[in-house]
């Protein structure tokens, strides 16, 4: 990856609930994750990583309407309950230590 070169983001690619899969973009910079410009999208710049970016075109598949949604913020929710009851019942054994 070079400043200035085109790339395409792989599908799927999430920003801001958003998927940006297949978008055209330019890199902007390329230090510890690369920084890229997108054609069309609001929200710029985009942080992303190598992994997630190609300088060849993306093929999109037809999906459901279900893969179409952004991840699911209430299972982040789910796993901060989750925790927050492991570190009360953490709290709770304090207690019994004499």
């Amino acid at each position: 990856m070079k400043k200035g070169e085109l790339v395409y983001l792989k599908d799927p690619f999430w920003h801001k609930n958003t998927n940006l899969g297949g978008k055209k973009a330019i890199v902007l910079s390329t230090d510890s994750y690369i920084l890229v410009k997108v054609y069309d999208y609001h929200s710029n710049p985009v942080k992303c990583f190598r992994n997630e970016i190609t300088d060849k075109p993306v093929k999109l598949e037809k999906k459901s309407s279900e893969d179409l949604k952004p991840p699911d913020e209430n299972g982040y929710k789910l796993l901060q309950d989750y925790l927050d009851e492991q570190q009360e019942a953490d709290s709770s054994w304090d207690s019994w230590i004499i």
